[in-house]
């Protein structure tokens, strides 16, 4: 359905978003806190399981297969990438659904679907930025500033939009 609707909307001046940005920030403070205290603790977890891991290498080099703890090692990485990414999008969610109250759970639960796209846009856009930096430093900053809104749009419109799209819009 096209919106038909041509009248421009006024963006708010400076003052009103850092105000209107610090009282969703108070409103939400305690689900923001939980939800980064949930992936801390995660995290924490797995770099009990990195040091257990290494400290059990040192006592027992011959029973613990190198390869098996590189294996263990590379999962690990990839569930720490995984759960900052959730917990991105869970932050973004519980501020982007502003108009009702979620709890840390309840955004993660319904950040879970936006990962894949917003893991696509994170590292596509870190890669386009890397690219620009090593052409000249000047081009890495602009696409850094041009492309950092593009995962509040997987968020906001994740039925619309491709990772490329996303990184369009922005």
């Amino acid at each position: 359905k096209v919106n038909m609707n041509t009248e421009k909307k006024k963006l708010p001046g400076c003052r009103d978003l850092f105000t209107g940005s610090w009282n969703l920030y108070k409103d939400r403070f305690w689900d923001l806190i939980s939800i980064g205290l949930i992936s801390a603790l995660v995290l924490f977890m797995f770099q009990g399981l990195f040091v257990l891991l290494g400290n059990v290498k040192n006592i027992s080099p011959s029973g613990i297969s190198v390869i098996a703890v590189g294996i263990v090692n590379f999962a690990a990485i990839l569930v720490v990438i995984l759960v900052t990414i959730w917990t991105s999008a869970a932050m973004l969610v519980a501020v982007s659904k502003s108009d009702e109250a979620i709890s840390a759970i309840e955004a993660y639960r319904r950040s879970w679907i936006f990962v894949a796209k917003y893991f696509g846009v994170s590292i596509l856009g870190a890669l386009l930025v890397v690219g620009g930096t090593l052409l000249l430093v000047i081009p890495g900053i602009f696409l850094a500033i041009a492309l950092s809104m593009a995962p509040l749009i997987v968020i906001n419109e994740y039925n619309e939009v491709s990772v490329v799209s996303a990184l369009k819009k922005s």
